[in-house]
């Protein structure tokens, strides 16, 4: 079954790579929300918002939100879904809130 995640990317790339989950308790600081995406879990959200043969924003499912260019999703991104979200890092996803 799909669900709708939104993805947000790390607006200071010094701080993208800290994998720091504080950051997101000021996420209007820290982050861009950049697209909505159709998927079936995390991993097919982060496959879906990279680009690798094309632009990730002429994937199937994926809305893009943005107005400006886009990078692909990376480590120190996060990933919502409801009132969950995720910190993507070197080795998967850190839960970082969750109701």
């Amino acid at each position: 079954m799909l669900k709708k995640y939104l993805v947000y990317h790390c607006i200071n790339e010094a701080e993208m790579f800290r994998e720091d989950a504080q950051l997101w308790q000021a996420a209007d600081q820290h982050y861009q929300l950049v697209a909505e995406v159709e998927a079936g879990g995390l991993a097919e959200v982060f496959r879906l918002t990279n680009h690798i043969d094309y632009a990730w924003t002429e994937n199937a499912g994926v809305r893009l939100c943005s107005n400006g260019p886009v990078r692909s999703t990376s480590v120190g991104d996060v990933i919502t879904l409801g009132e969950d979200a995720w910190l993507v890092t070197g080795s998967g996803f850190v839960p970082l809130y969750s109701k």
